[in-house]
């Protein structure tokens, strides 16, 4: 598979973990190179591998957002499990009921996130990203927020780091 031999040349190159690659051996069709980027999500938002323009030109779009991985993408999700907003997305992002979400926000991505019910929903925003959130009820949103990232909206549980993004071992 020419697309995953392309990706370990990358990832090599920026000192991937050798527990890492081994998977990445492994994977044999797109959706399982979607699940490895999200195993490994860290490592792929701070060192931009793969980078946006691969991922665009070598990843069809239904399966990427089919696996949440949305990329200079504009719409609306409901309850996601997990998502990767990257690129230049506009997204927003309902969440009720008891649902539970895991929101990566990187690039220059801008989101609003409503949580409301018994929701809980946890986001990394590293970058310039930029994330609005609105609680409700006994919903409770956690944000980590890196230098450059701007939150706003009525959630109390915002950790600031000093760091741009993932400091990585």
């Amino acid at each position: 598979m020419e697309l995953r031999k392309n990706i370990l040349e990358m990832v090599c190159g920026q000192s991937a973990c050798t527990s890492g690659i081994d998977r990445l051996m492994k994977a044999d069709s797109q959706r399982k190179l979607i699940n490895l980027y999200f195993r490994h999500i860290d490592f792929c938002l701070a060192r931009k591998v793969p980078s946006n323009d691969f991922i665009k030109a070598n990843f069809d779009n239904k399966t990427l957002t089919s696996k949440g991985v949305y990329l200079s993408y504009t719409g609306t999700v409901e309850n996601p499990e997990r998502t990767a907003i990257i690129g230049q997305s506009e997204m927003t992002l309902n969440f009720d009921g008891y649902s539970v979400g895991r929101v990566y926000m990187a690039d220059n991505s801008v989101a609003t996130i409503n949580a409301g019910g018994n929701a809980f929903v946890v986001v990394d925003c590293v970058d310039s990203s930029k994330l609005t959130v609105s609680a409700s009820e006994n919903a409770k949103v956690i944000v980590n927020a890196y230098s450059d990232a701007e939150v706003s909206g009525n959630t109390a549980n915002i950790h600031r780091n000093t760091a741009k993004t993932y400091l990585l071992q």
